[in-house]
């Protein structure tokens, strides 16, 4: 056995040899993502001008675009994978030490090489299949087989991104690790009992209930995900395990064949990718500078005014972005110094940037309102309007906390030089562009010019339109927004084929229907229930990100939401609301790191000292959205755009 010292040396090299090979091949894929993403936006507006001009629209455009957006996530998803954006749990897993990180490390990336595998083997397939067949667009008759082959190739791609990441690890643990082959040994055999397990089981147990099994196979994903493995392999890797246990190898393959095409080609999904590229585009474009300075005028003369143009400028963002973190990190490198100059209170100033971040995924464009409705059937477009009244009530309940805490402790921000109503007007002028934005895009939502899928291609080139006649366009900010959105749309759409997997293991084990029927018999008030609920994501919400938390818990969650009563549209408000509360509670709260990061001077206590405030105003906007639920079904259900996700 060749020495340590040499051995790590192998590892290295062939990690470095295949990385030459898969880099570039990873990079020319996301860049024909990015062009399938403008792509995608020209085509949806020239189909709705087709419309509205010509009376008809294009033909097989929405097909054409499902098939786009199979092509966008697979060939972005390696590029992703190699960036080290799939996203993780990682409460737990920043704390492990060096050789347990490797180990978990190596096991996720061992996890990840075995799903992709299937992926791309039983996609493989699939092409065969279409190919043998003949099988062809409905609407555009184009074949559908060089489709299911690249988005094979993808999957293969994202393997060997994998497996470089595996092979320098292994190198790494002969590194650190005083016996290192032990550990490379016990590594293989952890990820051989994880693969056989199933079989192993199967035939050593004749029979356990499906309900055993789906409340272990839940277990077994919650243990993945506080390990640090990667939450679509989490997810779908447990998901294959408890099919596999239940129905056989051959049964986990037949769904992954009939369900990864399918999770990727749906034109109401691109919804999605075309609101983020139109918050990225945004956002590089410049489009927000003047927010804080435009509502530092507006609420001029009063106490807090700086901490209240902060919530105003956050909200404004929030218009254009539909992303919390983003919000937070975005306002808080603008905000903070300013506050800092006027002695503001730390607790209040840190506390209302993270709060006020939040707002971007209430406030529509809201991606928090798009994963739900992708979820649950409903519709995005009113969704989004739901969001829009609780949203600036919001808003206006974390300014009422800064002006009341601001009273009684008056050194806690002192009030800002007074302005004329003409120069408030004038303030609000400013900010056109992103006004602009929210009005074509919630307006023709609300009007039904064009659907909610529509809607997000609509902002994305008003976006590209204003950057360019305010002369803010580079080509290198624009080229890394598109970057930054395929890089989100492939870990979101790998999250979700995991989720799909799994859902079907949950449909087999029956874990949903008991789950509800457990909650019916308990014969309490559905309030009650409601409020376990709410608490059950306020929790979470600390620990967890939005996008995968949404997509595990509401398969299970809205079928007792319906059941008890409630409307789909206004829980999803509510949700939102509590996933909110989420991100800026300890233990974690994700949005209270982001400000730490930004402020590095103000201990984490201290901004989780000034939140508590902003806590209660989004307790109280449940209790009054649970007392007048009309506020987030008054818009939504006056839309003329009734049909649900478009």
């Amino acid at each position: 056995m060749p020495s340590p010292g040499k051995s790590h040396a192998v590892f290295d090299s062939a990690a470095n040899i295949l990385n030459k090979a898969v880099l570039p091949i990873s990079k020319i894929s996301v860049w024909i993502s990015c062009g399938l993403l403008l792509l995608m936006s020209f085509l949806t507006v020239a189909d709705i001008s087709s419309r509205w001009i010509f009376k008809k629209p294009l033909s097989g455009t929405i097909e054409l675009e499902g098939y786009m957006l199979a092509l966008l996530i697979f060939l972005g998803t390696a590029y992703t994978g190699q960036k080290d954006k799939h996203v993780t749990v990682d409460m737990i897993s920043r704390e492990y030490p060096k050789k347990i990180s490797l180990f978990v490390s190596s096991l996720s990336s061992a996890a990840f090489m075995f799903f992709s595998a299937m992926i791309s083997y039983y996609q493989f397939e699939r092409c065969l299949e279409a190919y043998h067949v003949n099988e062809v667009g409905q609407i555009t008759g184009i074949p559908l087989y060089p489709i299911m082959l690249m988005t094979a190739l993808g999957a293969a791609l994202l393997f060997a991104v994998f497996l470089v990441k595996y092979l320098r690890t292994q190198a790494e643990i002969l590194r650190e690790y005083k016996r290192p082959w032990f550990g490379i040994i016990f590594l293989a055999s952890t990820v051989a009992a994880l693969i056989l397990s199933p079989e192993i089981l199967s035939r050593l147990i004749d029979s356990v209930h499906p309900l055993a099994i789906g409340i272990a196979g839940t277990f077994l994903m919650m243990i993945f995900l506080f390990a640090g493995v990667p939450i679509a392999v989490a997810i779908g890797f447990s998901g294959i395990a408890g099919i596999w246990y239940l129905q056989g190898f051959d049964s986990a393959g037949a769904i992954l064949k009939m369900t990864v095409f399918t999770s990727v080609s749906e034109y109401l999904f691109t919804v999605l990718p075309l609101f983020i590229g139109m918050g990225f585009v945004a956002f590089s474009a410049g489009l927000s500078e003047n927010l804080y300075q435009c509502f530092y005028r507006v609420f001029g003369g009063l106490r807090g005014s700086l901490a209240m143009a902060t919530v105003g400028g956050c909200a404004g963002f929030a218009a254009i972005c539909g992303d919390s973190m983003a919000t937070a990190a975005t306002m808080g490198s603008v905000a903070l110094p300013e506050m800092k100059k006027l002695k503001y209170d730390d607790a209040l100033a840190s506390g209302c940037l993270a709060a006020g971040g939040t707002l971007g995924i209430l406030i529509p464009p809201s991606i928090g309102f798009i994963i739900y409705g992708m979820i649950t059937q409903q519709s995005v477009g009113k969704l989004f309007m739901a969001g829009v009244l609780p949203g600036f009530l919001l808003a206006l309940l974390f300014c009422g906390v800064i002006y009341i805490k601001c009273m009684l402790n008056p050194s806690a921000g002192p009030a800002g030089p007074s302005a004329t109503i003409v120069e408030r007007i004038t303030a609000l002028w400013e900010i056109w562009p992103i006004l602009i934005m929210f009005c074509v895009v919630i307006g023709g939502l609300y009007t039904g010019i064009f659907t909610p899928t529509e809607a997000g291609a609509v902002g994305l080139i008003a976006a590209m339109v204003l950057a360019l006649v305010l002369k803010r366009f580079t080509w290198k900010s624009f080229f890394q927004a598109l970057l930054s959105t395929t890089e989100i749309s492939a870990l979101i759409f790998t999250v979700l084929i995991g989720v799909n997997v799994f859902n079907y293991f949950i449909a087999f084990t029956d874990l949903s229907q008991a789950l509800t029927d457990f909650v019916v018999r308990l014969h309490v008030s559905p309030y009650v229930t409601l409020s376990a609920i709410l608490i059950m994501y306020a929790i979470l919400g600390s620990v967890m990100a939005i996008i995968p938390m949404m997509m595990i818990t509401i398969p299970m969650i809205l079928p007792i939401i319906v059941d008890l009563g409630f409307d789909p549209i206004w829980f999803g408000v509510l949700m939102v609301i509590m996933m909110e509360m989420g991100l800026i509670t300890p233990p974690i709260g994700i949005n209270v790191f982001i400000i730490a990061g930004v402020a590095k001077d103000i201990p984490m206590s201290t901004i989780f000292k000034g939140i508590g405030v902003f806590v209660l105003a989004m307790a109280l906007l449940i209790v009054i959205l649970t007392i007048f639920p009309d506020i987030a079904l008054v818009l939504p259900n006056s839309m003329k755009t009734l049909a649900p996700i478009e």
